[in-house]
């Protein structure tokens, strides 16, 4: 088991990992457009890995308060 950030190369797994859920269907360069774009905002996807296999993904936001002096 493994948890590490989504790269470029899961491209492939990814999609069917979260089509799953809804159908979807993007292509590779729209898929690495968002991804920098998501982790240029501070927004990262983290995925769990088993045997190779994508089996689950979560989105982690990190946002900056005004509580606690403005701070993320």
């Amino acid at each position: 088991m493994n948890i590490r950030r989504l790269l470029y190369n899961d491209y492939k797994e990814f999609l069917g990992l979260i089509s799953q859920f809804r159908e979807t269907n993007f292509s590779k360069q729209e898929y690495i457009d968002t991804l920098d774009k998501l982790n240029s905002r501070d927004i990262e996807i983290w995925v769990l890995e088993i045997d190779n296999i994508l089996v689950a993904s979560a989105t982690l936001i990190v946002e900056t308060k005004f509580i606690y002096n403005i701070c993320k």
